[in-house]
């Protein structure tokens, strides 16, 4: 059986659809609550994937819902290469790389058609790349 990679999914919509989305990922999928705060709630699947509920009254880059209500983000080895590359593929930087946290960096790509995905590198390999490059 193939190892299943986490990946990060942010949803926005109202109170009623998240509640519900909520209700049935920690109920039918056996996800956990890890984290709560005005407008959000996220949510760890058994895998290790990560679900993360945004609501009204959530703090969130302008960009990130502007075409779609959804926004899948991937784990990556090697951030600055992974943008390069989408970038060649005809995806457009709309914010980062960025130092998020400790640990992990984030870039958000843009689509041709507006939709906007993630790209992630975490660990000490992220921390790595500050200190070599500062990017």
């Amino acid at each position: 059986m193939p190892h299943s990679i986490p990946y990060k999914l942010a949803f926005h919509g109202s109170r009623p659809d998240l509640d519900c989305l909520q209700a049935f990922v920690t109920t039918v999928l056996g996800a956990q609550r890890v984290h709560e705060e005005p407008g959000l709630a996220a949510c760890q699947l058994p895998s290790g994937s990560l679900l993360e509920l945004y609501g009204p009254g959530a703090c969130y880059p302008p960009h990130l819902f502007e075409h779609s209500p959804l926004v899948a983000s991937f784990p990556v080895a090697n951030l600055k290469l992974a943008v390069e590359q989408a970038q060649v593929a005809g995806l457009h930087v709309v914010a980062g790389p960025e130092e998020v946290c400790s640990g992990l960096r984030y870039c958000h790509l843009q689509l041709p058609g507006g939709w906007v995905i993630g790209l992630y590198q975490e660990g000490l390999a992220a921390l790595a790349v500050l200190d070599n490059d500062g990017a």
